[in-house]
């Protein structure tokens, strides 16, 4: 196998971090690196095993770098939140576009959903974050969300 330069490896990460996502096999992953550096020798599991390894070690650093920074972790927390709801704003006029075809609109729905469970399970994360156990409120750019209310939708939706 070819060595990499501390770039390729990035890129290798990044792209193994989005096949990941998309729930791609190591045999399709493998082939995409493959895609990218067609003159490079064969990417192995060991490999892909190893940068996996790094990645999480990238991301557990990240996550204690975050955690000291108690201040900047909840405004990157809230900016997650804030971008979960433009998607949804996004995925919502998709599918209220009455020149779409259906099947776009069935995706974007499917995505709509994938987004309604993440900013679900951000806002039950939300009180352990902010440090309140109580009624505790984040202001987004549209309102604000109280997780009392937010569990109360939630239980009305389910």
């Amino acid at each position: 196998m070819a060595k990499y330069s501390f770039a390729e490896r990035e890129f290798i990460k990044s792209l193994i971090a989005a096949a990941s996502i998309k729930r791609l096999t190591d045999k399709e992953i493998i082939e995409d690196i493959q895609k990218h550096f067609p003159d490079r020798g064969a990417v192995t599991r060991n490999y892909l095993t190893k940068m996996r390894t790094s990645i999480k070690k990238q991301s557990y650093q990240w996550f204690n770098e975050m955690r000291q920074g108690k201040y900047d972790y909840i405004h990157t927390f809230r900016e997650r939140m804030n971008e979960i709801i433009d998607l949804q704003k996004w995925h919502q006029n998709i599918i209220n576009d009455n020149k779409l075809p259906i099947s776009v609109k069935q995706v974007s729905a499917i995505e709509l959903h994938k987004l309604n469970l993440s900013l679900a399970n951000y806002l039950d994360v939300l009180p352990s974050i902010i440090g309140s156990q109580n009624n505790a409120t984040i202001s987004t750019a549209s309102k604000e969300l109280s997780t009392n209310d937010q569990q109360s939708k939630q239980s009305i939706i389910v």
